[in-house]
């Protein structure tokens, strides 16, 4: 894997790049269980447009939550496409499986 791939969001979203970041991690922190990318997806977004979900989609897994996982902002499990809140890292996820 060669790391994150900066994406664009969809033109009509109106929200700059660091700001969907935060929106990002507070999502993840307000779930309190780990959380699908798919599920972060629908959180995101306020219409029901399937092409911009999928656009959301795309840019949350290849670049939004892989470089918020390197940051330490959250832990991005990629293989299994679940997303957990910073804190839950520590002995053990959520889940049960083991922490970073």
């Amino acid at each position: 894997m060669s790391g994150p791939i900066r994406t664009e969001l969809p033109p009509d979203t109106s929200i700059g790049y660091e700001a969907f970041r935060r929106r990002v991690r507070t999502a993840v922190e307000q779930s309190r269980t780990p959380i699908t990318v798919g599920e972060l997806a629908e959180r995101l977004i306020a219409t029901a447009d399937v092409n911009a979900y999928a656009v959301i989609h795309d840019a949350l897994y290849r670049d939004h939550l892989q470089s918020l996982d390197v940051e330490g902002a959250l832990v991005f499990d990629m293989d299994v496409g679940l997303v957990y809140s910073a804190g839950t890292t520590d002995d053990r996820r959520a889940d049960g499986s083991p922490g970073k």
